[in-house]
Parts: C-alpha cells; sequence; structure tokens
C-alpha cells in the first residue's frame, strides 16, 4: 500500500476547535517565514511499541527501534516524511485472535543540556488505541496476507487533555500463520503522523515532538 492509499484510508472530514496547531505540521508557505530547523533529530529518538490483547492483560508483540534506523528502512523516510517502517520478518513476531490494543511511544534518548544541567529522560505516548477483532481477522482473509490499522488524535502541545486532529497511524502487515484464522505473523510495522490527510515531513513531526521531548 502506498503512503497516498493510507492517507485516503485514514483522512477524516471531521472539524477540530484546535486547527490552529497545524502550523506545527505545515510546511512555510510560499512567501512565509521559514519556520526553523527542530531542535530534536531522528537520532535523538527511539519508538516502542507494544501490542497487547485488548483486556491488556497479555503483551503478545513489543519492540523498540531507533527512529532514524526505521527511516532508512523506508523509501518514504528517505523522500522527507515522518513515516517510517520496521521489518519483523526476522523475529517470527506472532498475535493471536480477537481485539487486540497497540502502543506506540516517543522516547528521546540522547542528554539534553541546559544552563549546565542534564535534562531527565522524557516520553510521550503517541499512540493507545484499539485494533477490532473484525478489522484484523479481515486483513488477511483473502489470499493470506494483509493489513490492519489503527488511526488516533494527538494530544495537543500546550492544551492539557485536548486532542489535535492531524493523526498518528500504526499500520501491521499481516500473513496467516500455521494455524489458519488464530494465529498472523506480524511482518512489518509502518508508523507516521497524518494531518489533513497527508504525511507530515521529518522536520514537522520533530517539531512536534519536541514540544514533550525537549
Amino acid at each position: 500500500m502506498t503512503p497516498d492509499d493510507s492517507d485516503r484510508r485514514h483522512c477524516s472530514s471531521s472539524s477540530s476547535p484546535h486547527r490552529r496547531l497545524f502550523a506545527l505540521f505545515r510546511s512555510a508557505s510560499a512567501g512565509a517565514r521559514a519556520l526553523p530547523a527542530p531542535r530534536l533529530a531522528l537520532a535523538d529518538v527511539a519508538f516502542a511499541v507494544d501490542v497487547f490483547t485488548a483486556d491488556g492483560m497479555k503483551n503478545t508483540l513489543s519492540f523498540a527501534v531507533n527512529a532514524d534506523e526505521a527511516a532508512r528502512c523506508d523509501a518514504a523516510s528517505s523522500s522527507g516524511l515522518f513515516l517510517f517502517v520496521v521489518d519483523l520478518r526476522d523475529r517470527d513476531a506472532a498475535i493471536g485472535p480477537g481485539e487486540w490494543r497497540v502502543r506506540w511511544t516517543a522516547v528521546r534518548t540522547t542528554a539534553q543540556r541546559y544552563d549546565d544541567a542534564v535534562a531527565p529522560a522524557a516520553a510521550v505516548t503517541m499512540m493507545d488505541a484499539k485494533v477490532p477483532a473484525a478489522r484484523a481477522a479481515g486483513a488477511v482473509r483473502f489470499g493470506g496476507r494483509g493489513e490492519a490499522g489503527v488511526a488516533e488524535r494527538l494530544p495537543a502541545a500546550g492544551c492539557g487533555s485536548a486532542r489535535l486532529e492531524a493523526e498518528v497511524v500504526v499500520e501491521l502487515a499481516l500473513a496467516a500463520g500455521e494455524e489458519e484464522g488464530r494465529v498472523m505473523r506480524v511482518e512489518k510495522v509502518r508508523l507516521g503522523v497524518l494531518c489533513e490527510c497527508r504525511y507530515v515531513g521529518v522536520d514537522e513531526g520533530l517539531r512536534y515532538l519536541q514540544h514533550f521531548l525537549l
């Protein structure tokens, strides 16, 4: 599936009172003052992904990856999009039937120094959402291979518990396991941030993360 296909699938037409915050994600328009470079780099960030059973009682898949390493694995990332792919085919990762819960956490892995003091480690939960059982089961119904995804609105930086209309998207590329209909192998996980139905650029994504991680 191409990024444009994913964009259309996860596009939301609903309005939000936080549209003014879209400036965090948009590139500077022609004639406008250029936005400053982000103070955070991909090399400063790692992503942790956990897939649980919906009740949270069983962790079926967990991994962590440096953001810059995940970016090198995907052509879209190399073209400047905040879109990452983690290849799990050599890990024999599998998840069972039923509803899942997906959690994506961004963690600052490098020390930051301010006024001769080292800032403490920081993390932000980008997503904590459920994948309905029907969506997961339907992903591999035909041809033994497919994708199941989930999208959730971002926390709005500086707005307490408010949510931003831009979305984080996690997609799992699945293949039928040996026990067809019961176990699915996870071959790849795709992570990204959408705004107005398009993946944001790397710098835009990093500007957003630095509100939480710096």
